[in-house]
Formats: structure tokens, sequence, C-alpha cells
């Protein structure tokens, strides 16, 4: 018995040595092939158009003439030719998931029912709890083609026309209401925002000012306020005044008229929760996110998100 397994061992030992000796033999046999295909002179290679493309590099500085080289693309808005009047109408369509609206209510805290509860906002003869007044108000001023601008010097006559709700897309568009240079040499612009859904129906608009760091031509002409004054949402909610009686209060304290209520419920934006929120909304302004430029410190908040905060 045991010469037998001694007998077997050995049989597969001289196999394995075998073995070896021929993927030892395979291998030198391509790495030969390999070496003569590569060094052999261009005259005596083979006549194979294919293998002769492969292996012939050719003239480094001629392929290099022929190669795509990468430029960026300056999409912001050529505030030079920019005139009171003017109208930009935005390229981009964003579509507001469950995800992005609880993303947002994740960075700011709301108890507000119509923004919390389906049951609740079904109550009051809407489809579903509609997307909160801030995040509207971030989509809607939120300028992609604007990315020079110093900061947002401030919001004015922010109106909720239309019930928005998760699912819904969005487009926008801008209109230069007034330029006005700075003593310092700088210039504010007032712009006013719209935010249309998919069914072409003014969801939300307002006005906003911003300013650029650099002097554009002035203009004395003013337009006026042509935003639309339309107010559904809120005469819809107003006819809904005995519904919301009967539901009741969820306040755990009473208040009254004219009472001026702090909310202690916040929470500091992190820099990934801000460059996060500033790519949901096509933000691309650099102060955003570009810490190659600039240091955390230095990162600007979203001008919207700082409204909601306080």
């Amino acid at each position: 018995m045991e010469s037998f397994i001694s007998e077997n061992l050995l049989q597969m030992q001289i196999l394995k040595r075998n073995a070896r000796s021929h993927l030892r033999s395979f291998y030198n046999k391509i790495n030969t092939r390999v070496e003569h295909a590569l060094f052999r002179p261009m005259s005596t290679r083979s006549s194979n158009a294919k293998m002769e493309k492969f292996f012939n590099v050719g003239n480094t500085s001629e392929l290099l003439e022929g190669t795509i080289k990468g430029e960026i693309i300056d999409s912001t808005m050529d505030l030079s030719q920019l005139r009171p009047g003017d109208k930009i109408m935005v390229p981009y369509e964003l579509t507001v998931g469950n995800s992005l609206r609880d993303f947002w209510q994740a960075a700011f805290y709301s108890h507000d029912r119509i923004n919390t509860s389906t049951p609740f906002a079904r109550k009051l003869g809407l489809q579903d709890q509609i997307i909160p007044y801030h995040l509207m108000l971030y989509l809607c001023a939120a300028m992609s083609h604007a990315d020079h601008a110093k900061v947002q010097v401030g919001f004015q006559n922010a109106t909720y026309h239309w019930p928005a709700f998760s699912g819904d897309t969005f487009k926008k568009n801008f209109t230069i209401h007034s330029i006005r240079p700075t003593s310092t040499g700088e210039t504010i612009l007032h712009v006013g925002c719209e935010l249309i859904n998919q069914r072409e129906r003014l969801v939300f608009s307002c006005e906003k000012q911003m300013l650029f760091p650099f002097g554009v031509p002035p203009s004395d002409t003013m337009i006026q306020n042509k935003l639309s004054d339309d107010n559904d949402l809120l005469i819809h909610l107003i006819d809904q005044a005995q519904v919301l009686q009967e539901l009741g209060s969820q306040t755990l304290r009473s208040v009254r008229p004219g009472q001026l209520i702090l909310h202690t419920m916040t929470r500091p934006l992190s820099v990934a929760y801000s460059m996060q929120l500033s790519s949901l909304a096509r933000l691309t302004h650099e102060r955003h996110f570009n810490t190659v430029l600039y240091d955390e410190t230095e990162l600007y908040v979203p001008g919207r998100c700082s409204v909601v905060v306080v």
C-alpha cells in the first residue's frame, strides 16, 4: 500500500514538472514573437495591415496635431449686454421628487402640517402635502447663469401662486428690472424670477437683488413689477377656513395677533450639506463648493438657505 502511494506521488510530481516545463516553453515562444514583432525593422515586418497599423507608432508630432483639446465653456450671462426688460429663459428643468423634499426638510425643521401630512393636505382639498414655501423660494431664485455674482443683496415680493407637489417639474425665467451702479464701481441688478410647472402654470415668483463686483453701463430705465399677482393658493386656503376650524389647532400654546415667535429648532448647515443643496438647485457659483479656490471657511451658504435658517 505504501509503495502504491509513493508511486502515485512520484507520478504526480512528474506530471507537475512536465506541465511547468510546457508552460515555460509556451511563454518563451510568445515573448520571442512579441519582441520580434516590436523591434524588428519596419521593412521586414508582416504585410498584415492591422498588425502594421497597431505596431507603427509613427511621428508623434504629427499625431498630436489631430488630437482634441479640451476647453471650458462659459455659460454665464454677459451682463454688459443686458438691459432692463430683457427676459432670460433658463434651459434647465428640474423634477422635485420625494427625496429632494425630504432632504430639504431634514435640514430645515418645520412642523407645518400642510408640508408634512398628506391626510391633512387632502382634507384641505389638495392632492398631497405641498412643497415647503422656502424650498420653492430657493428653487425660484437659484440662478445657474450668474456665476460672477458677488452676493445676494435681498429678496422681496415672494409669492406662492399655485400649489406644487412632489413629482412636479419646474423651469424658470428671469427678467431684468433695473441696473444700478454703486459708489464703489460695482453693479446691483434687480431681477424678477418666475417658476413654472410642467403645465405651464406659474407656481412661484419673487424679486431679488444681486451685487456684481464690476461695473456695467447703467440705465435710467426701471421696469415696474410685472410679476403676477394671482394668489390662487392663498384664496383656496382662505376658502377652507371652516375646515381648518373643524380640524383644530395643534399648537401647545395659545398665540395672539401681532405676536413675534422665535423659532429655536434650527441646526447649522455643514459644508457637505450646503454643497449638496447647491448641486440640487443647479447652482454653479464656485463660492459654494470649490475648495481648491476657497478655504472651507470662505465658502458661502446659498442666500435662500440663509433666509430659511434665520
